[in-house]
């Protein structure tokens, strides 16, 4: 069932473009550390970019890896991310993409274009690690890295993906010593108080599982170091609770809130509630069981729901008219 869907959040005090802002004047004494804590009710199932698959992970990796391009802000547009630029090639047999130079990753080890060709090489050539991926790179046939910043990625056929794909890129120098069984259940967790590497504005420092996690401002971020020291994602797995937290202003920001803790924050002080149009999707997913190219089976799927027919059957059970009246209080379409 599709919808285009309300996207809801309710801010205090704070705004997400806080966390980039510059900062401004001489500092005669420490400042007091600036933490932005945001409310969320999905925990992440792992930060291994190859195992989680919830939207909570993907938008921790956000934070801590880079993508080639990114979107906009303002309208989804596609910008400069790792790469400055991108072209295709006039054959359109492959497209260059020029790395930002002078980048480097958390642990001081220089960040290049051999990185991603590392990364999008992997997942090629790999079988567990196209679960996440497979879809970017179906395309691509390989990735070459003839210096420190060019990125070439060989397609086997003309693809309007080239400029939007979705894969994280990882430092070799961590995961090339991790082979596709160990991958498997690595947990990519901070060790020994040093945060995970990485190579966006922030890194993941602490976490614990079903409570928080905690994220440090990244210095060697390419557009500098953000202005909020800290960021942390408090979990909460009822949503009533995630909207008493903001009443008590123990959390900044949430956002995804269900419709009937919308709808009570109304009225609520110092609480800023923010409704918003966003071309998103509600989706019913079935476990039917996922298998490998060679056909090993991944995971337990019901073989039941490999019935194209039930499927249909339990999609046209849905009543749709009161899931979006009652369940989204009218956000959705």
């Amino acid at each position: 069932m599709e919808h285009r869907s309300v996207r809801i959040a309710a801010v205090i005090a704070f705004v997400l473009g806080l966390l980039f802002l510059p900062v401004a004047g001489p500092v005669r004494a420490e400042s007091p550390k600036s933490v932005f804590t945001v409310g969320v009710s999905q925990d992440v199932d792992s930060l291994n970019p190859f195992v989680g698959i919830t939207a909570a992970a993907y938008e921790i990796w956000q934070l801590v890896y880079p993508t080639l391009t990114q979107y906009g802000a303002e309208d989804f547009s596609i910008k400069p991310g790792l790469a400055e630029s991108w072209t295709e090639s006039p054959d359109k047999t492959f497209w260059t993409y020029k790395i930002r130079p002078g980048l480097k990753w958390s642990d001081d080890v220089p960040l290049t274009a051999r990185d991603a060709a590392y990364t999008f090489n992997r997942i090629i050539n790999g079988t567990f690690e196209k679960v996440n991926y497979g879809n970017y790179v179906t395309n691509i046939t390989k990735a070459e890295a003839p210096d420190d910043t060019t990125l070439i990625l060989r397609v086997a056929k003309p693809s309007p993906l080239m400029e939007k794909l979705v894969v994280y890129i990882l430092p070799e120098h961590v995961y090339s010593k991790i082979d596709e069984t160990a991958i498997q259940s690595f947990k990519n967790e901070p060790v020994d108080g040093k945060p995970i590497v990485g190579s966006g504005p922030y890194l993941v420092a602490e976490r614990q599982v079903g409570q928080f996690i905690r994220m440090v401002a990244n210095p060697n971020f390419y557009r500098g170091k953000p202005a909020v020291d800290e960021v942390v994602f408090k979990f909460y797995a009822n949503p009533d609770a995630l909207g008493q937290a903001l009443r008590k202003g123990e959390i900044d920001y949430a956002d995804g809130l269900e419709a009937n803790v919308f709808d009570s924050l109304a009225g609520a002080p110092n609480v800023k509630r923010v409704a918003a149009v966003y071309p998103g999707f509600n989706e019913v997913s079935f476990n039917t069981g996922a298998q490998t190219t060679d056909g090993k089976p991944i995971g337990d799927g019901n073989p039941l729901l490999k019935d194209k027919r039930l499927r249909e059957a339990i999609g046209w059970s849905l009543d749709r008219k009161t899931l979006l009246e009652k369940v989204l209080g009218g956000n959705g379409s």
